[in-house]
């Protein structure tokens, strides 16, 4: 005597969908800044970041490959050491735009910094 077979009520399938499992993180950032401050307290160093993208694509499962990229337009950081030689301790090329315009205060035509891991 063969019993009828039923199915389940909860299944599980070996093909799920793809876009599921696929995690995207963005985030961008207007500006920030970060002050060094030793015990006494005094300002050592100041540094500021402006037009900060920031990306990374992950799968849960770890089964394809994950990305990350950082962009950043402007980045400097000023030496606020009493006698220094160098207030700015580094900072972008300041460059006209293309018509002879002198561009807005923390902006260039192209990023500072850009890097991308696959």
């Amino acid at each position: 005597c063969s019993r009828p077979q039923s199915k389940p009520l909860l299944s599980s399938s070996s093909k799920r969908d793809e876009a599921d499992d696929q995690v995207l993180l963005q985030v961008s950032l207007s500006g920030f800044l970060v002050s060094l401050i030793d015990s006494v307290p005094t300002e050592l160093a100041v540094i500021s970041c402006h037009g900060v993208n920031f990306e990374a694509e992950w799968d849960t499962r770890g089964e394809s490959y994950s990305s990350c990229s950082l962009a950043t337009k402007w980045f400097q950081i000023d030496n606020h050491c009493p006698a220094s030689f160098y207030p700015v301790a580094l900072c972008p090329r300041v460059t006209e735009g293309k018509e002879n315009i002198e561009l807005k205060p923390f902006t260039t035509d192209k990023p500072f910094l850009q890097a991308k891991i696959e």
